[in-house]
C-alpha cells in the first residue's frame, strides 16, 4: 500500500512539473493573456484535468512557474554570488553566468509577463511586481558595491542603472530566439560598461 501510495505521489509529482514547464515556455512565448490551458497542457503532454486538478486555475499555475523562476533565479545567480568577496567579483560571475545564457529564461518569462501586465489577475500582477524589484535590488545592491573611476555613467543613481540592466536582459531574453544569441551579447556587453569597476554610484 506505501509502495502504491509512493507511485502515485511520484506520478503527481512529476505532472506538476510537467505542467510548471510547459507554463514557463508558454507564459514566456505568449505572455499571460495570449497563453491557453490547451497551449499548457499540450505542451505537458497531458489534459486539462490534470492541471485543475494540481493547480485549479490558470492564475494558479501561473503564480507557480514564476515562483519557479525566482527560485532558480536566486539559486543559479543570486545566492551563488554571494560568495564572492567583493562586488567585482560578484560582477564578473553573474556576467559569465548571462553570457552562457544561464536564467534567459528567467528573463523572457519576467518580460512576458510584465509587458501583459493589463492581463493580469491582481494577485499575480503583484507578484509579478516583486519579481521585478528583486532583480532590481540585486543589480542596485552589486552596483552600490563597485568602486573606481572612470564610470560609463557617473551621476547615474544606482536604482536608475539596475533598471536599465534588468531591461536590458529583459528585452534581450524576448529577442533572443535561443539561435542568435543576442541575451549573452547583451550579458557581455553591459559587463564590458561596467568592467572597470562601475565607477560613482550613487543611493
Amino acid at each position: 500500500m506505501e509502495q502504491q501510495q509512493r507511485r502515485v505521489t511520484q506520478k503527481g509529482q512529476r505532472a506538476r512539473s510537467a505542467l510548471v514547464e510547459a507554463a514557463l515556455a508558454v507564459f514566456s512565448k505568449s505572455g499571460y493573456g495570449s497563453a491557453s490551458v490547451a497551449d499548457i497542457v499540450d505542451s505537458a503532454g497531458l489534459t486539462k484535468n490534470h492541471l485543475f486538478y494540481h493547480f485549479g486555475s490558470k492564475e494558479a499555475l501561473a503564480a507557480a512557474a514564476l515562483e519557479q523562476s525566482q527560485t532558480i533565479w536566486r539559486n543559479e545567480l543570486a545566492m551563488p554570488a554571494e560568495v564572492f568577496p567583493d562586488s567585482a567579483r560578484r560582477l564578473g560571475f553573474c556576467i559569465r553566468r548571462l553570457s552562457e545564457g544561464s536564467l534567459q529564461g528567467q528573463y523572457r518569462l519576467l518580460a512576458a509577463m510584465r509587458l501583459d501586465r493589463s492581463a493580469l489577475p491582481e494577485e499575480l500582477a503583484a507578484q509579478v511586481d516583486a519579481y521585478e524589484k528583486e532583480l532590481v535590488e540585486f543589480w542596485r545592491r552589486l552596483l552600490k558595491g563597485l568602486k573606481g573611476e572612470g564610470s560609463p555613467a557617473p551621476k547615474m543613481k544606482a536604482r536608475a542603472m539596475a533598471t536599465a540592466i534588468t531591461w536590458q536582459l529583459c528585452g534581450a531574453a524576448i529577442a533572443d530566439d535561443g539561435k542568435n544569441g543576442m541575451f549573452a551579447a547583451q550579458a557581455a556587453f553591459i559587463g564590458s560598461l561596467l568592467g572597470d569597476g562601475g565607477g560613482q554610484l550613487s543611493s
